[in-house]
Parts: structure tokens; sequence; C-alpha cells
């Protein structure tokens, strides 16, 4: 087996030729008419503090500070982006960390160095950050990406007691991946992507990370799109995996012909009896015609589909949907219907299976003379169906969310000073529908009303807004209401170059129809324009907030952040 610390000193070898190969290539009278060496970036520092005046213990520490940069080395017209970060969220405990990377760009090829993140697909990988090197090659139509790196298992902590939140000794993930497509409107990718962890970097006997497992993962992937006809849009997102839970298994695999697919693919991924399968999938035909469009929509994931690629993705369901969108009146009046249904336990060995029926309807107006009116409306339900055990009518679940909106504002000038008004409504049901149910599990109602209004001088740059709102939530077991006003004010001022804004609010609540206490925030903020390219800025925010149902607080916060862009 070979080492993987070889494998990625050969594999940044590469990368390094195919990028002096990609530079040599390159026009010389472009390189020569770039600036020999350009710096550009941008710089910012900002401390912050926190005070709590009431009796209530704080609730993060009183000081801290960070600084991130992001500059930019040009040679010859060579981008070389770096990015940096460095933090201190507890002043009297330090302990920062640092992330450092690089993606030097040339016309069609890049490369990336350090901490970077590289986006394949949605079922294979997609902003998850490695450690590492990758390329990408995007030469006219066609596309290429590779990747050699390490992993960091987020979920690798405990908390304690004691000692509070530990990271745990895990074991060392590395990852690599590669991405072979063509083609822009018509176009096609495939994508290999494959995780495992070193067992020999972890002690699985220690206390603290016996229960972490080391796997391994293997993920294939294919994407298309096509337009047919200039209205017509086909396209298909699909992957399939194989995941090893745990390569320290040692249930032998019985069956002669499931040993004889092992022994085939173990050059590719380990198998025993913790491996499982699993495919996802969404594909659709999409037809647009001056502002008509109809669609049908499906999407599918199995419920032991894996991809250590990706941060998290939920599992075991399947949608079915369809849309319809058209305007008229020149397009100011636009609908868009939403329609169909979703549906867990594809693989029928839950208790029961859940059925969401899904349907949606927006409607939206936007006029010449400062009319618009915004208004949605969502009807959820939830059903249970019988799978592997027959579910009683008596406890069968069924659950309706519904939902309303309609924003209307009106917006006008008169002379140097503009106006606005804007309002919105709000209604939404959750709800148990179960008619074999004498008492419901679930019945809250909740509405939500405000108007608020917007005044602009624009010779004197001042700015003023005020409103009002209104909240209720209705339960079987209470009705929470709140009330409350918001006002808010910005002026310019020294040309221009210094800006303040405040802004306050206040709210009551009532707790069965009793007074529950108040709340009041205060925020102000102060930027200052130095130069051209370089801010100061300074805010604070103060908080009080009373009642019997709810904690007490009484804080203030601040900051101070200075800004350099070069």
């Amino acid at each position: 087996m070979l080492n993987p610390k070889k494998i990625k000193k050969v594999f940044l070898i590469l990368l390094m030729l195919l990028s002096i190969n990609q530079l040599v290539a390159q026009d010389v009278d472009n390189i020569i008419k770039s600036k020999p060496f350009k710096f550009s970036g941008s710089l910012y520092v900002g401390g912050n503090g926190y005070s709590n005046f009431g009796t209530n213990a704080a609730r993060q520490s009183p000081y801290s500070y960070s600084i991130v940069g992001s500059p930019t080395v040009s040679i010859y017209g060579i981008s070389l982006p770096f990015t940096f970060s460095f933090s201190d969220q507890q002043f009297s405990y330090s302990q920062p960390f640092n992330i450092y990377g690089v993606s030097p760009k040339y016309k069609w090829a890049q490369i990336h160095l350090g901490y970077r993140s590289m986006n394949f697909s949605s079922f294979t990988m997609s902003g998850k950050q490695f450690y590492g090197a990758g390329i990408e090659l995007t030469p006219g139509k066609f596309r290429f990406k590779a990747l050699y790196g390490k992993l960091k298992d987020l979920f690798a902590q405990k908390d304690t007691l004691t000692f509070g939140s530990q990271i745990l000794d895990t074991y060392e993930r590395y990852i690599n991946g590669v991405k072979i497509g063509y083609g822009n409107k018509n176009s096609f990718d495939f994508m290999y992507i494959k995780v495992k962890d070193d067992q020999n970097t972890s002690n699985p006997q220690r206390a603290d990370n016996r229960y972490l497992l080391p796997e391994d993962n293997l993920v294939l992937g294919f994407n298309s799109n096509f337009t047919l006809f200039k209205y017509f849009r086909l396209y298909l997102e699909t992957a399939a995996s194989l995941h090893t839970a745990d390569l320290r298994a040692d249930i032998e695999i019985d069956e002669e012909n499931l040993k004889k697919w092992a022994e085939k693919t173990n050059k590719l991924i380990e198998i025993n009896a913790s491996t499982r399968w699993g495919f996802s999938g969404k594909t659709g035909i999409d037809f647009n015609y001056r502002g008509f469009g109809i669609g049908a929509n499906y999407l599918r994931v199995d419920p032991f589909f894996k991809s250590l690629g990706l941060y998290y993705m939920n599992t075991d369901y399947e949608n079915y949907t369809g849309h319809l969108n058209f305007g008229l009146f020149k397009r100011q009046l636009q609908f868009r219907l939403t329609a169909g249904f979703q549906q867990n336990n594809i693989s029928k060995l839950k208790q029961q299976t859940d059925l969401r029926k899904i349907g949606s309807l927006s409607i939206n107006y936007f006029s010449q003379n400062g009319i618009s009116i915004s208004a949605n409306y969502s009807n959820y339900q939830t059903d249970q169906a019988a799978g592997f055990i027959k579910v009683e009518d008596s406890i069968k679940l069924a659950l309706v969310n519904e939902m309303a909106m309609i924003s209307p504002s009106y917006s006008w000038n008169r002379g140097k000073y503009s106006h606005s008004v804007s309002m919105n409504f709000n209604y939404q049901k959750f709800k148990d529908v179960n008619r074999f149910r004498i008492v419901s599990l679930v019945d809250d109602q909740n509405y939500t009303a405000s108007i608020d209004y917007g005044l602009s001088h624009s010779p004197s740059t001042i700015n003023f807004n005020i409103g009002v709102n209104y909240f209720i939530l209705d339960s079987r077991e209470s009705t929470d209401k709140q009330i409350g006003a918001s006002f808010g004010i910005s002026k310019k001022l020294l040309k221009k170059k210094l800006n303040i804004r405040l802004n306050s609010s206040w709210n009551k609540n009532i707790y069965n129809n009793i007074s529950d206490g108040f709340s009041l925030n205060i925020r102000n903020y102060i930027s200052y324009n130095i130069t051209k390219n370089q801010n100061i800025s300074f805010s604070f925010a103060w908080m009080n907030r009373t009642g019997i149902h709810r904690r007490n607080i009484n804080e203030l916060r601040s900051s101070i952040n200075y800004g350099l862009s070069f």
C-alpha cells in the first residue's frame, strides 16, 4: 500500500510542473506588457468589548480581537491571492487559530495550495475546506479539476462538565478527487471523490475516541445540462456512493458472490460488513418562452447515500414537483405556482412513511408609479402512511403547515424629499389534522403585522424611519403577544466622509393577557473614511430585557474596526 505522504509529495510536484508548463506556454507579449510586480488586497483589524450590568452571568468574555487579511501578489499578470485570519475569542485564555492558502491563477489555469475549497457538485463535494493542493484548467469548453489533501472531522469533539468542550485525537482523513467536463449550455461532467481515514494516525483504545470509527468513502458523479430548440432545458445530476462506516470491522462477508465483488472493488475502497451503497440524483425539464414557463422536477436521495466531501445532507426521501409561471400587463404582474409531494422511507424499512403534500402560489406586482405588492400562499401537509409496521389511525400523524403573506408598499417624491410606506401582514398555522384523534397534538397559529415609514432629504443626507409592529403566537397552552415600535436616523457629515446611524426598538411582552416585561435595544454605528482606501468604524449595542418567563438581560457590546484596502 502506498504511503499517503509520498503520494501527496508526488501530487504537489505534478501540480508545480503543470503550472510551469502553462506559464511558459503563455503569450510572451502579454507577459511583457503586464506590470512586473503588483501588490493588492485588504486588511481588517478589530476589537470587541462586552459588559454585563445584570445579576446573571456574562454570556461572553469581556475582550476579544481579530485580524483578517487577503493580500494578492501579481507577478507579470500572474495572480497569487492569499488569505489569513488570526483571532482570540477570550482575552485571558489565548488560543488563536490560523488559516492560510493561496490560489494563483493565469488565464484558464489555476492551482490551489493550503486551506482551500473546490466545488464539484451538490452530491459529491461542495464547499468543504481541505488542506492540500488542487488544480483547475478551463481552456475553452473543456474543464478539468483535481485535488489532494486532508479533511478535518468537525464532529470530533466532546463536551464534559469538568473541562468543557474538547477536541478529540481523530484519524487523519485524506481526500482526492477528479472532475472532467465539456460544454457550456450543452454540457456534461464526470466526477470522482475518494475519502479515507488513516487507521495508523490514532489510537482507538483511548477513552476519549474509542467511539470514533475510521471510514472509507468512494463517490462517483455525473452531471449533464442540455438546451433543446432554444426553449427546453433538460438537466441531470446524479451520484453513487460506497461507504464503509468502520474500517476496523472484522466481520467477514460469507456469501461467495459478495466476496468476489469485494475483491474487485478493494483497490478502490475496502469492503466489509459495514459497507453500504446509495444513490442520489435530481432531474427536470423546463420550458420557457417570452415570460411563460412550465416544468417538472424529481429529486431522490437513498437512505444509505453518504459523501464525506459534504458537510451534511438529508437522506431517505424523494420529491416530485411541478411549477408554472407567467406574466401579465407587460410582465408587471407575475404569477408562480408550485405543487407536488415528498415522501421518505424509500427502502420501506421504517415503521411508517411520511407523505408531504407541497403547494405554493406567489403573486408580485410592480408599477412605474411606485406601487408594489407581493403576496404568497403555501399549504404543506404531512401524512404518515403504513410501512414495515402498520400504523393505527389513532396514532397516525397528519400535520398541516399553512402560511399566507402580503406586503404592499408605496414610494413617491416631493421636491427634495423622498417618502416610502411599506406594510407586511403574515399568517402561519401549524396543526395536527388527524380525524381519529380527539385532541390534536399540535395547534399553533401566529400573526405578524408591521407598518414602516421612511423619509429622505437628499441635500442634507438625512434619512429617517419609524415603524410599529404587532405579533401573536397562539397555542393550546398559552398566548404570547408583543407590541412595539422602532426608530432610526442616519446622517453624513464632513463631505460625506463621516457616517452616523442610530437605531432603537422597544417591545412590550404579554403572556396569557398578563404583562411580561419589555425589551429595549439601542444600536449606534459611526464610520469615517480616513482616505479612499482606509476606514475606521465604531459601534455599540445596548440591550435591556426583563420578564417573568424570560431571562433578564442588561448588557452592552462595543466594537472598533480598522479597514485598509491596497
